[in-house]
This record gives structure tokens, C-alpha cells and sequence, in this order.
């Protein structure tokens, strides 16, 4: 497909690799997170650990006190959607909770709580995919509930996976002109989706160094046990080691 006079991208699908033509170096930018999406897609349809030889496609979701969503309902079409709107109708929140039902998380914000609607107490999203079901509810006052196929799940590990899912934003060009840690955390997000060992490694690993961390703060003001030290240190070399 051509996406602009100065750029021209064919897919092979036969080897899944991709040839570029550039007269602008502006475009690299482009060619690189269609690279990204690319290679991430191809990891998640054929690695998705559950089921790889169905896809899962989003057929509806239902939205309640979302941001600026109230009541909302979208259904989607089996192959590309577009969506279309002026400004500030909710065209990235909508991008959002979809994030929301593959990670229980925000993509925007590292505080879910922010996206309840105003003067309200929580929100709920339910998506309806080819072969399963997501519903999740976020409230003030209260943890978060998330159910798989109308079961509540006890961990948000569970739901790692379930839904595979790669978005792009604007704000992504930091993988480039930030340093190795924002690219290292979107394949983190990418692999953790179809390989189980790897997301429990990533978190165990996250576990120890945070409290490595908290053990180094202490000693600024007390004297440590340096034992201590090294039984953190030799967990995490084995789980950086794995990872």
C-alpha cells in the first residue's frame, strides 16, 4: 500500500519481510513502528499459546462512565476499522479500553482510577470478542474485578494473553529518541502475551528488584546484611539470566 507520495512499503507474506522505498527521511519513523506492528502481530497470531489457529476479533464493546463515555456501544467489523470523530469524542479513549481488555490497564495513564467518568464511582467495560468474553470494572472505592467467560479471575496475570494486542501511539516515537528502557518494555508487553514462563519471570524479576531497592535505601541509614544482599542478587541473576 502507498501511504504517501514520498513512501511505498510491500509486504511479502511469503517470508514476512518488508522493502521500503524512502525519499524522505521523515518517513523512517513510519516504516519503523509499521515494522514494530508488524513483527509483534506476526508473534502474537502464531505464539498466541492458547489458540493459534483461531484469531481473536473484537465484535462489540460496551462502555459505562468511561471517561467521557456514559452509555456506549460500538460494533466492529470483522477486518479494518476505521474511526472517525472530531476532536475530543472519544476516538483514543475507545482505543483505550480496548487496551483495557487485553491488559486491565490504562495505556495512557499509569492510574486506572482516572479514567471513572466525573462525578461517578466507577466504570465498566464489556467486550464481546469471536470466542470469548471480557468484562472489567474499576471502581473508587474497591479493587479491580475482571472476568473471563463470566468467571472472575483472582490474578491480572490470568488475563495476560487472553486477548493478544499491540497499539501504537504517537507518544511511541520515545523508542526512539529515549533510550534502550522504552523499547525494552514494549517487547516485554509483546512476549509476555503468548510466552506464561516469560510474563511469571518479569514479574518475580520486577518483585526482587524493588525490594533489592528498598534493602540499598535502608542501608543509607542503617547498616544491612550483606548475606541478604547476595541471596537478592544471585535470584535475580538466575531470572535475568532466564529472561
Amino acid at each position: 500500500p502507498a501511504f504517501s507520495s514520498n513512501l511505498l512499503i510491500s509486504c511479502m507474506e511469503r517470508n514476512h519481510s518488508m522493502y521500503c522505498s524512502l525519499e524522505n527521511p521523515g518517513a523512517f519513523l513510519l516504516v519503523f513502528f509499521a515494522a514494530i506492528a508488524r513483527i509483534s502481530f506476526r508473534l502474537l497470531c502464531f505464539s498466541n499459546c492458547e489458540n493459534t489457529s483461531k484469531r481473536m476479533i473484537l465484535k462489540s464493546i460496551k462502555l459505562t462512565d468511561f471517561k467521557n463515555h456514559e452509555d456506549s456501544h460500538f460494533e466492529f467489523n470483522e477486518r479494518i476499522n476505521c474511526v472517525l470523530g472530531n476532536n475530543g469524542r472519544g476516538k483514543t479513549n475507545l482505543l483505550d479500553e480496548i487496551y483495557f481488555l487485553s491488559f486491565s490497564m490504562s495505556a495512557l495513564s499509569n492510574v486506572d482510577k482516572n479514567a471513572i467518568r466525573f462525578a461517578r464511582d466507577s466504570f465498566t467495560i464489556f467486550g464481546k470478542y469471536n470466542s470469548r468474553q471480557i468484562g472489567l470494572q474499576v471502581a473508587k472505592q474497591g479493587g479491580k474485578i475482571i472476568k473471563i467467560d463470566g468467571k472472575q479471575t483472582r490474578k491480572v496475570s490470568e488475563l495476560i494473553g487472553k486477548i493478544p494486542l499491540v497499539m501504537m501511539l504517537p507518544d511511541d516515537t520515545s523508542m526512539i529518541k529515549e533510550g534502550s528502557d522504552e523499547r525494552r518494555k514494549f517487547f516485554d508487553a509483546a512476549i509476555c502475551q503468548f510466552d506464561t514462563s516469560y510474563l511469571s519471570d518479569l514479574i518475580k524479576y520486577n518483585r526482587l528488584l524493588k525490594q533489592r531497592n528498598s534493602l540499598l535505601k535502608e542501608w543509607a541509614k542503617n547498616a544491612i546484611d550483606l548475606a541478604l544482599l547476595d541471596t537478592y542478587d544471585d535470584k535475580l541473576i538466575a531470572l535475568a539470566c532466564r529472561i
